[in-house]
């Protein structure tokens, strides 16, 4: 085996073929590598196979199944994109997607911008078994995109809504809702989240309201006033839930834990129902349109919990 630090250019075309996909993935491109590492090139496809597997993964059933996959297949995307390695590693346990061309990319590119989302990505795909890895995979780089495109900083400062004019309501109205607030100074604020006239509905203890939050992050604030009923949120799962709920981008996702609130025990509250209203984020639009009940007095309520056996899985991308 010859040992060289190399300077190379050199011309790759590929044809992947992918077994039960009626698709072919066909790449030309010029790859210039100059390394100070050595090892054993192209001249022998063996070589850059235990090149890759030597430098890339520890683990054992991945090194066999690596070899596998690829063992008469091309390398040369391996060596010229960034990541495409650890993209393989996330999709391990589905024999499909992980010899998937386009799977792979753009898997590579979430990874490249996400890395500490690594084991997530990799734990959701292990635990799949509904045959849904491809849909969540399409809602994460989906999901990615938007931050990627309108909210980069990840901050939503350009998120507004655009909903009833807090003038527009009955006086009466305002007062119920900010004598029920733990901050009166607030509901205006509050009021211009949703599209309708706010309505009252007096709660006993033991009123349960629920909220989602992306998959694996941390729960809900102490403040937030935003809920919605269960059966709200089960409404919209598979019909644009991101859009119906007015939802920030940086609150999209592919997939949604859920948390409940319940109205402790002697306590009544007002809480108040309203439309979503439309929102813009930059140039990204939602429509608004499901029902959102605004709790304004958390203080009355229990402290965010995680409904365990409750997870929110849209099919739809919008």
């Amino acid at each position: 085996m010859r040992k060289a630090i190399l300077l190379l250019s050199t011309y790759f075309s590929v044809c992947l073929f992918v077994t039960g996909q009626n698709a072919v993935f066909e790449v030309t491109s010029k790859i210039s590598v100059s390394k100070t590492d050595s090892f054993d090139y192209a001249s022998n496809h063996l070589d850059s196979l235990n090149y890759l597997i030597d430098k890339n993964l520890r683990d054992s059933l991945e090194k066999v199944t690596f070899k596998n996959d690829f063992s008469t297949s091309s390398l040369e995307n391996f060596f010229g994109e960034k990541g495409l390695v650890n993209a393989w590693r996330v999709c391990i346990a589905d024999d499909s997607l992980r010899k998937m061309a386009m799977v792979l990319r753009k898997t590579a590119a979430f990874l490249n911008r996400n890395p500490s989302r690594f084991n997530y990505l990799k734990n959701e795909i292990n635990g799949d078994t509904n045959y849904k890895n491809i849909v969540f995979l399409k809602r994460t780089w989906w999901a990615d995109s938007l931050r990627f495109n309108f909210d980069s900083l990840g901050n939503s400062s350009s998120f507004k809504t655009f909903g009833i004019n807090p003038s527009d309501l009955k006086k009466s109205i305002i007062e119920d809702m900010k004598t029920e607030a733990a901050a009166p100074q607030f509901v205006e604020s509050i009021v211009i989240s949703g599209s309708s006239i706010p309505k009252k509905i007096v709660a006993n203890s033991g009123y349960t309201l629920y909220k989602i939050i992306p998959k694996g992050n941390a729960g809900p604030s102490l403040f937030t006033p935003f809920w919605a009923k269960i059966d709200e949120i089960r409404t919209y799962i598979d019909l644009d839930l991101e859009q119906k709920f007015g939802l920030p981008i940086i609150s999209h996702s592919a997939k949604y834990d859920v948390y409940k609130i319940v109205l402790k025990e002697g306590k009544t509250a007002l809480v108040f129902e309203s439309e979503v209203a439309q929102t813009t984020e930059n140039e990204y639009k939602t429509t608004g349109g499901a029902i959102q009940s605004l709790v304004l007095d958390r203080s009355k309520w229990t402290s965010p919990e995680l409904v365990k056996d409750l997870e929110i899985f849209p099919s739809s991308i919008k």
